[in-house]
Parts: C-alpha cells; sequence; structure tokens
C-alpha cells in the first residue's frame, strides 16, 4: 500500500493494519521461522502499539497480521527500511502463494487509546 492510498490528515495519527498472508503450503514452516525471526524485534519498538499474528482457522496456510503503529510516515520511512524487516520481506515474499492484502484502519472512539 502507497501513502497515496491513505488519508493525508492522518498520516501523522497512529493507525492499524490488518495484513492477510497466503502462504505456499510447502513454505509453511519456513515462513513461521521467518516471521520468529522479526515479531519480537518489532513488538518491542516503540512506535509498536501491538502486533498480533492469526492462523486462519480453516486455512492454515492464512495467516491474519494486525498490527497498529504511532503514525504511517514513521511506519513506512523508517520502520519498514530497519534490517530486520528488510530481510523479514526479503525471506518471506517469495513464499506468497498470492498477493499480500492490506487494509489501512484508523481508530475511531477513543480506541487508540491503550
Amino acid at each position: 500500500m502507497s501513502a497515496a492510498t491513505t488519508n493525508a490528515e492522518n498520516m501523522n495519527k497512529p493507525f492499524a493494519i490488518h495484513v492477510t498472508l497466503h502462504i505456499r503450503p510447502e513454505c509453511r514452516e519456513a515462513y513461521r521461522e521467518a516471521l520468529d525471526a522479526v515479531i519480537d524485534h518489532a513488538r518491542a519498538l516503540p512506535q509498536c502499539h501491538y502486533l498480533y499474528v492469526y492462523e486462519t482457522a480453516d486455512d492454515p496456510d492464512s495467516i491474519q497480521l494486525v498490527e497498529s503503529w504511532s503514525d504511517w510516515d514513521t511506519f513506512t520511512q523508517e520502520i519498514l527500511q530497519l534490517d530486520f524487516y528488510r530481510d523479514y520481506a526479503a525471506a518471506s515474499e517469495p513464499m506468497y502463494s498470492a498477493p499480500r492484502q492490506m487494509r489501512f484502519l484508523t481508530p475511531l472512539h477513543g480506541s487508540d487509546r491503550r
């Protein structure tokens, strides 16, 4: 998703993103190893409000990432440029069986509060 697909006034506000990944069955274990290598690093960043990982109940090759970050600009320009994220992307993207699906979410009714 590019910055052009988000609302400009929300670029510097907390946001959440819901990512659906479809992993090739023969890559399931390798993908989980790549994810394990990055998840604790990401969660430890002060800009990370939360990062949850789910397996779809009826499809173990469909992974759901639900994340909340401090702001879109920092996420795209700084966080995603960190070495561990770049290594994760390089390792995991060839394992996808379909394009990544992302939904950009903005908080309503105080849901951005901890």
